[in-house]
């Protein structure tokens, strides 16, 4: 189910499969399946997801990294793999 959203949402943004991005993110959300130690890897998508927000945003001279801890602890795993594709299209 979660890798054939991120094969859609790759299609739908226009995001090759071929890409470091894509092959990252594919990779990751393997875990969303899987038992609560496997799905500590989505921390990295969690942060991803964060510093692609700032960027997106304009903010772009850095972050301290307490407020981007508070911001990725309260993001939720749906709201990432649909974040990451239409952030990076």
């Amino acid at each position: 189910m979660t890798l054939e959203f991120v094969n859609e949402s790759a299609g739908k943004y226009g995001v090759p499969k071929g890409s470091v991005i894509f092959r990252y993110i594919a990779r990751k959300t393997k875990a969303s399946d899987r038992s609560s130690k496997a799905r500590r890897s989505l921390g990295n998508l969690y942060a991803l997801y964060v510093l692609t927000q700032d960027y997106l945003d304009g903010r772009l001279e850095g972050s301290r990294f307490t407020d981007l801890l508070k911001r990725i602890s309260i993001i939720r795993f749906e709201w990432i793999v649909g974040g990451i594709a239409s952030c990076i299209a």
